[in-house]
């Protein structure tokens, strides 16, 4: 059908790409290597050039050489992946959420694909536009890619889901997505993409959780605290607010120790019972929280 051409001729750009790149860049290394003389003696030096001298005196006069792997490399961006990769790249994305779903693909292809984008501009200046032409192609689509993917992701976990077992799935995603990741792209591009997950799967929930968070309290879901824990700190500010929703809690709870205690105990019993008020607590910071100074 339909459908199935269009992934059998995706998976045939893809494969057919990084079969003729690995051919091409050998060749280039091995003609770099046979004009080393003209590598050493004649690149990144200007020279007179004697034919606009005197053919083109409106032309500058000087040139500058590059070394043959250099010049060969720029060709491929040029006459190749300038001109394939829109169909180049969504045959990578589509492979990226296949993976996502469980899916298995042709991982090391996968890989040698997205680093070739790099390896076409390694070449240059490592502080100005060597990851410009992955970048341009490639990163922008992934981080839109991956924000759609996991929005959908988090609708349908939240909805077929209790908040606990959400949880669980999400740091599942969050883990399996950092090992594709490494896997895959390069690592200039994991810290914007983890971004984008975080976003989807906690930032845009994030207020739900939190209230939440006061039933965990509550009714000492000691387990789910952790996991809440590990999801938040993700977050800008989040330990700030869970650290403010927990004070509140700690507060209200030993008032109302205090309350009860306060009506004729002794001295020892009103000392006793804000000591176990702060053990409480003091224990669920440092067995589920791993002993956030804030959250005291």
């Amino acid at each position: 059908n339909a459908e199935y051409g269009k992934q059998w001729y995706q998976r045939r750009v893809r494969a057919t790409y990084n079969s003729l790149y690995k051919t091409y860049s050998r060749g280039a290394g091995y003609l770099n290597d046979l004009y080393m003389h003209l590598n050493q003696h004649f690149t990144k030096r200007t020279i007179k050039n004697e034919w606009c001298d005197h053919y083109m005196h409106s032309i500058e006069k000087v040139k500058k050489f590059e070394k043959v792997q250099d010049l060969a490399m720029n060709i491929w961006r040029d006459e190749m992946i300038e001109k394939v990769h829109e169909p180049l790249v969504t045959a990578i994305l589509q492979d990226i959420t296949r993976d996502r779903r469980g899916v298995s693909t042709y991982s090391n292809i996968l890989r040698d694909v997205i680093h070739s984008l790099v390896e076409v501009q390694s070449h240059e200046d490592p502080q100005g536009s060597q990851l410009q032409l992955y970048k341009d192609l490639f990163e922008e689509r992934l981080l839109e890619n991956t924000g759609s993917f996991y929005q959908k992701e988090a609708q349908k976990l939240y909805e077929a889901n209790d908040v606990s077992n959400y949880m669980i799935k999400v740091i599942e995603k969050l883990d399996e997505e950092e090992l594709r990741l490494r896997k895959f792209i390069h690592h200039t591009s994991i810290s914007p993409c983890k971004k984008e997950c975080v976003n989807k799967l906690i930032a845009d929930i994030q207020d739900r959780l939190l209230d939440e968070y006061k039933i965990m309290l509550k009714d000492e879901h000691v387990e789910d605290l952790s996991r809440l824990y590990i999801l938040i700190r993700r977050l800008n500010e989040g330990c700030k607010k869970m650290a403010d929703i927990f004070h509140d809690h700690i507060f209200e709870n030993g008032k109302d120790s205090i309350e009860l205690m306060a009506r004729g105990c002794s001295p020892q019993e009103y000392v006793d019972a804000l000591l176990v008020v702060y053990r409480k607590f003091t224990n669920i910071v440092s067995n589920n929280l791993s002993k956030r100074s804030e959250l005291y």
